[in-house]
């Protein structure tokens, strides 16, 4: 049902723009100039995959009061975040994705033939920050970042 299809896709959307803020606000609390830093590289794969699926919302859905809250509470799950260790909180991200993993590999099998290459774009950002994380958890940090500029379009400076 069409209806159903855009309104998963637009979560998705706002999901990705919820997460650049956090990202974005992280980077912004961490005192690691490294650890700064790749929390800016994803809040570029955030605002990439976001870029993409609003390309192929069908229909428009919502406004902008909607990007405005999802923000906002990207950066307030920042600030509730800040206090912890930087494993504390890749073992935080990574314990979330595979629930979008999963939703994003049944929205892919359900989408429609010319959205594809979008969702499969959209499945493996989240398997590639799945990976960041868990080579930052097992001490791998100097490849973690890999996966994830792999799919980027644009590198962000190390000078923000």
């Amino acid at each position: 049902m069409p209806g159903e299809y855009s309104a998963q896709i637009y979560r998705a959307y706002q999901d990705e723009i919820g997460g650049e803020a956090f990202f974005l606000a992280m980077s912004d609390l961490l005192k690691d100039p490294d650890h700064s830093y790749k929390m800016c590289v994803l809040a570029q794969l955030e605002l990439e995959t976001g870029q993409l699926l609003k390309s192929i919302l069908a229909e428009p859905i919502g406004d902008l009061t909607d990007d405005i809250r999802e923000r906002e509470m990207g950066r307030l799950e920042a600030s509730h975040c800040s206090n912890a260790s930087w494993h504390e909180l890749m073992i935080l991200l990574r314990d979330d994705l595979p629930e979008y993993i999963s939703r994003y590999k049944e929205l892919e099998k359900a989408g429609r033939v010319e959205d594809l290459a979008c969702l499969w774009q959209l499945t493996k950002h989240e398997e590639a920050l799945f990976s960041f994380c868990e080579q930052e958890i097992i001490g791998q940090s100097g490849q973690s970042l890999e996966p994830v500029i792999h799919l980027l379009g644009k590198i962000p400076d190390r000078t923000r």
